[in-house]
């Protein structure tokens, strides 16, 4: 009779260690192991489409931002060229038009050598 029959036979493994039994107690077959890489590549999947969705998304605020940041350059631009026209030149001599008052005494300030100042009151 062949020795390691009567061995794997027997109801109480002796000298095998707990390692081996655990080992020998816990095995793969194709069907788990096709499973087990179905549910991998099936968690790989679901993470490629969360990070496509990410990457879209921020590309489309990105985009949005560039739009309102040309737009603001645009009105500030437009700011500036309007604050341009008002402090022109021509526009300050307009306002002082406006602002002229009509004079109706003339009064002089005359320098004499002798004196220091003297205010001649002409009318």
């Amino acid at each position: 009779m062949n020795p390691n029959l009567i061995i794997l036979k027997s109801s109480a493994p002796r000298f095998f260690s707990k390692r081996k039994t655990t080992r020998d107690e816990f095995k793969l077959g194709m069907t788990t192991t096709y499973i087990m890489m179905l549910l991998f590549i099936w968690v790989l999947w679901i993470y490629y489409v969360w990070s496509l969705n990410v990457n879209a998304t921020n590309g489309y605020m990105i985009r949005n931002l560039e739009a309102e940041r040309k737009s603001l350059i645009v009105e500030k631009d437009l700011l500036d060229i309007k604050i341009a026209e008002l402090e022109s030149l021509s526009n300050l001599r307009l306002k002082w038009v406006k602002w002229k008052v009509k004079i109706t005494e003339i009064k002089y300030l005359v320098k004499k050598d002798w004196e220091q100042y003297a205010y001649n009151d002409i009318k």
